[in-house]
């Protein structure tokens, strides 16, 4: 019995090792999503020159989830109503894109970006983009190299404590 109780405490510990280690794994995705949805729509911008809402509702329809949402909310929001951009991007990010493991940080970039679309000339909206992609790619080479340092650590750091816990129990 006693056998069983020190393997469950070991294994849970890995396993916690490894929930924290996904996390991070989820936000570089989500960051590496959002940096192509950004990408794409520089280009919808820049050769088709639509408007806001129909270069979402173009972008939709090749996302997924949450992004498909998003997009689809920004595009009926602003097609149906005459709000303001930054206000509609605001509650789309707060409604869908909080929903990823993304930090305050990331949340607060992607809302100042927001903030700044739909107002201005196209070639500023085509830098702030630009610039925004920019400040993605820090970013992710952070993540990127935050799990090279850290997934080995995380594992063997969940099952110490594991070790530790059915040590302490025994």
């Amino acid at each position: 019995m006693k056998l069983i109780g020190f393997i469950i405490c070991i294994c849970s510990g890995f396993l916690m090792g490894n929930y924290f280690l996904e996390n991070i794994n989820k936000r570089y995705a989500a960051l590496k999503n959002i940096r192509q949805i950004m990408a794409a729509i520089i280009g919808e911008i820049e050769y088709t020159r639509g408007s806001i809402s129909d270069i979402f509702l173009k972008l939709s329809r090749k996302q997924q989830s949450p992004y498909k949402e998003f997009m689809e909310y920004i595009y009926k929001e602003t097609y149906s109503t005459n709000g303001k951009l930054s206000h509609i991007w605001t509650r789309g990010v707060e409604k869908y894109i909080r929903k990823l493991n993304l930090n305050e940080k990331d949340i607060e970039l992607l809302n100042s970006l927001g903030g700044e679309m739909g107002s201005i000339g196209l070639n500023v909206e085509i830098e702030n983009l630009k610039k925004y992609i920019g400040e993605l790619d820090e970013q992710i080479l952070h993540i990127k190299e935050e799990l090279q340092r850290k997934t080995k650590l995380y594992r063997m750091l969940g099952f110490l404590c594991g070790m530790a816990i059915s040590v302490i129990l025994v």
